[in-house]
This record gives structure tokens, sequence and C-alpha cells, in this order.
């Protein structure tokens, strides 16, 4: 009797997990690390304390350019194409439009890219 209460405890306490969604793993500081230039080619590599930073939460942003609020609004996440593969897109303030801005998550790591190949900017997170 036992061991079938314990395995019916440990499914219970196990099913209760919430997943994470990506805008539990986005929520946070993000700050620049590298940035390229889709139509030169050129790469930007940032220090760390630049104040370039992406603020989250599940449905919010701050940007912040130089330590200085530079934009705030809503977010949302969807699924698009980009290349023939799914990915996440994210959309500031409802805006659907071009460009299109689409991001990754490794860890720390927060990518963002378009469909200009060598655009976009790598952030690592900060808090």
């Amino acid at each position: 009797m036992k061991p079938i209460l314990f395995l019916l405890l440990f499914l219970l306490f196990n099913s209760c997990r919430k997943e994470m969604t990506i805008e539990d793993k986005l929520s946070g500081k993000w700050e620049l690390r590298t940035s390229g230039n889709g139509w030169t080619g050129a790469t930007t590599t940032y220090s760390p304390g630049n104040g370039n930073i992406e603020e989250f939460t599940e449905t919010t942003y701050t940007r912040y350019s130089n330590g200085q609020i530079d934009e705030t609004g809503t977010y949302a996440i969807v699924k698009d194409t980009i290349w023939g593969q799914l990915a996440d897109r994210i959309i500031y303030n409802g805006f659907t439009g071009y460009p299109e801005f689409f991001i990754s998550l490794e860890g720390d790591r927060l990518s963002f890219y378009s469909k200009i190949i060598g655009s976009g900017g790598q952030y690592e997170r900060i808090k």
C-alpha cells in the first residue's frame, strides 16, 4: 500500500509543475554584447556595463540606451517561419510589419535576428 501511495504523491507533485514558457525564460535584464549590421557585415562588440539593456517581464519590455530609458511597451511572442523553419518571433506594441524580429534563448544568451542575414544582436543575462 505504501509504494502505491508514494507513487500517487510523486505523480501528483510532478504533474503540478508549471512548464516554463519562453516569456518566463525571457523575464529579466539582458545587456548587449554583440551587434551585426546586415548591410555591411560589420560586427560590433560591447563591454559589460555598456548600458544597452533589454528588460522583460512576462508582458512588458523596457529598452535602455546608455543606461537611459529609450522605449517601453508591451510585447508578444508568436511562432512564425524564417528561412523555412519555425521560430519565435517577438512583436513589440502589436506592430507586425517590417522589420520582423526573431529571438532565440540558450541559457544566459539571448539572440535577436531578422531576415536580413548578419543583422541582429546577442545579449547576456545580467539579472
